[in-house]
């Protein structure tokens, strides 16, 4: 997994349909048009983005894919945002402007839910509204909140249902951009110079393919804003998720 930019254009499900007629009609197999359009990544998308100024600090001391839609190619999170720009402890100084010493960060989750078991702060994020998870589920019964976590997708050989996107730099108040890329063939590698406590603490490393291979049609992906210990703030300005997939 890793940060780059991209200004990339993308395909929307009539284009995609047109195009693959298009190919259809001079007698093009099938099969090889499916690998064209793989080669030139002209897969439809769903995407989901807001712009909004929030400050998430620490409490402890938008659509539907195609309704046909098979398989999910790429998952791209974006984000804009920062820390509270200083630090205390020499071990996270030393880790200034570094990703691996920061403890704000972004997680993602699939959820998968019918109507009748929809996680309680689903309402509030379609009506735009930031949803405090931790503050807000301390009003929840446990039962309720057992619910909501049961909706999301869990990676079975690790028992766990969020993935690490990004951290903000370290003790850097400068908003910057942060555009992430998960494929269906990423390889497992985890990043070695995240410290082993980092690494757990802050969601799955390593398995951004397991993420999209675990997508199905009608879904839901959550984009986390997190942070942890006091005096740490994860202030965002802006996200988004793009999710590409076949029909």
């Amino acid at each position: 997994m890793g940060a780059s930019q991209s200004s990339e254009e993308v395909a929307t499900p009539m284009p995609t349909r047109t195009t693959i007629l298009f190919f259809s009609a001079i007698d093009i197999p099938a099969e090889l048009i499916e690998i064209i359009l793989d080669m030139a990544q002209y897969w439809p998308s769903v995407r989901s983005e807001r712009f909004l100024d929030v400050a998430v600090k620490s409490a402890r001391r938008e659509g539907s894919p195609y309704p046909t839609a098979e398989w999910c190619y790429l998952v791209s999170p974006r984000t804009e945002s920062c820390d509270q720009g200083w630090a205390v402890s020499l071990s996270i100084v030393v880790r200034r402007c570094t990703y691996n010493g920061s403890w704000t960060w972004f997680e993602a989750t699939i959820i998968r839910s019918d109507d009748d078991s929809t996680p309680w702060w689903v309402s509030g994020v379609e009506r735009s509204l930031p949803v405090d998870l931790y503050r807000e589920g301390l009003d929840r019964s446990a039962a309720e909140r057992d619910a909501a976590l049961s909706c999301e997708v869990r990676l079975p050989d690790l028992d766990r249902s969020r993935w690490h996107v990004t951290s903000n730099l370290t003790a850097v108040k400068t908003y910057k951009e942060n555009v992430v890329h998960w494929t269906a063939e990423d390889p497992k590698d985890i990043d070695n110079d995240i410290p082993p406590g980092h690494r757990h603490a802050r969601g799955i490393y390593g398995r951004d393919a397991d993420f999209v291979n675990l997508m199905q049609s009608g879904d839901r992906v959550a984009l986390l804003v997190m942070t942890k210990f006091p005096m740490w703030t994860n202030n965002i300005r802006q996200a988004s998720i793009t999710v590409h997939y076949s029909i």
